[in-house]
């Protein structure tokens, strides 16, 4: 009896088996029918690819010119805008397993950790990406080493505006600047509506680091990987000494202004001079003041400096799968399309001879092709801030010595 009801057991658990498994694999069937259902639905040469960027001022342009190469090629692109701080480490570490971006933008400060570690295609048609297509310095800048990393895409610099309602003549340094300084002894010239003669927001590097620039440099030997650091010369120092008189001279304030108020008050002509960005390219606000602008002038005739700039870079990242169409894609971004660039977002293209309808972004480019930047290595990835805080400092009046000297030997231990 026993044992016929274990044989009944056994014989119901084979059936509830039997019942589970052709369940299972009607289910497995019917899924198999739907995915085939949805390839047959889709044309069979569809394809697309992905295109990364972490500052979304690009996106309206690249809406447009992904439209447009979706017209010529079929082919969609994806756009993904990524905000994270580790921007550089999450293309690396996704495109290693198999879903990072066919192309992304970067800034130029984090082109040795993307060359190094595999996501760049290096460019090698020097028929277009070469100084005769784009400005000297965006070439130096998308360049690590001699290998060129990819396209240049858009720049942002400083420049020194003036009212050329009292401006006749630029000035060469920031001493003929003094000169203006009580230039109404005589009475010949009405400045009652200028409250200042100089402005400048005093906290940001794009701003204030330019001061400096000629005589903060951080170089790399990239057969040793050593750092070839020199952060407190004698002209760092003198450089330091002159910036902190600007502060004194023209009354400038330890706590920096907000740079919108700069902006209009410029605009509003109250002030002689200005320090600026390329935001003001067709800015309405300027349409009631007749101005200029040109590089920022250096200290004087023997100490220099060099206004700054930003360069992004359209990189083809090596692992794409379809390597013929994304650099297809990035010539039109960099090249063929770059004459509407400034019309859909508002950023400054690297490429020459481009019209602007206002032709002030001309003198931005002349700027930008003095200008510099902040090293591109791994070891200075914290350059900038470090960089920002001592010059804050030094703007405040702690000792220049003190705070040049413990950047150089921040510097100097990264070689140990």
């Amino acid at each position: 009896m026993l044992k016929r009801f274990f044989a009944v057991i056994v014989m119901c658990g084979l059936s509830l088996a039997i019942i589970l498994s052709t369940r299972q694999y009607k289910r497995e069937k019917l899924v198999e029918q739907q995915q085939q259902s949805v390839k047959e639905e889709e044309p069979e040469d569809v394809k697309s690819f992905d295109i990364w960027y972490n500052y979304n001022g690009y996106e309206p342009y690249l809406k447009y010119v992904a439209e447009e190469f979706k017209k010529e090629t079929g082919i969609t692109v994806n756009l993904q805008c990524i905000s994270d701080l580790g921007y550089a480490t999450i293309i690396n570490e996704k495109s290693i397993k198999g879903n990072g971006p066919d192309l992304y933008i970067s800034s130029i400060v984090d082109i040795e950790n993307l060359y190094l570690s595999g996501v760049v295609s290096v460019v090698t048609d020097d028929s277009l990406v070469n100084e005769d297509n784009y400005a000297k310095k965006a070439i130096q800048a998308v360049k690590y080493g001699e290998k060129v990393c990819g396209y240049p895409l858009g720049y942002e610099v400083s420049v020194l505006a003036y009212n050329s309602n009292y401006i006749k003549e630029e000035p060469a340094t920031f001493e003929d600047i003094m000169s203006y300084v009580g230039y109404d002894e005589e009475g010949e010239t009405d400045f009652s509506g200028i409250s200042k003669i100089l402005d400048m927001e005093s906290d940001k590097m794009l701003y204030n680091y330019g001061f400096f620039a000629e005589y903060l440099r951080v170089d790399k030997d990239l057969e040793n990987g050593k750092l070839n650091v020199s952060l407190n010369s004698e002209e760092a120092k003198s450089a330091a000494v002159k910036y902190v008189a600007l502060k004194e001279y023209f009354g400038l304030s330890d706590e920096s202004r907000a740079y919108t108020t700069i902006v209009n008050d410029f605009a509003a002509g109250k002030s002689l001079f200005a320090i600026l960005n390329t935001q003001i390219v067709g800015n309405e606000a300027f349409a009631g003041i007749s101005y200029g602008v040109m590089p920022v002038p250096d200290f004087t005739a023997d100490l220099k400096v060099t206004p700054m700039s930003y360069t992004e870079v359209l990189v083809v990242n090596q692992y794409t799968d379809d390597m013929e169409n994304a650099m297809k894609f990035a010539k039109m971004l960099s090249y063929d399309y770059a004459d509407v660039m400034y019309e859909k977002c508002h950023i400054l293209s690297t490429k020459r001879g481009i019209e602007y309808k206002d032709p002030i972004a001309n003198e931005f480019f002349t700027a930008y092709e003095e200008s510099t930047y902040l090293p591109k290595y791994m070891e200075t990835e914290d350059f900038s801030l470090l960089v920002k805080n001592a010059i804050n400092h030094i703007w405040k009046g702690e000792t220049i010595v003190t705070v040049l000297d413990q950047l150089q030997q921040t510097f100097e231990t990264k070689n140990e």
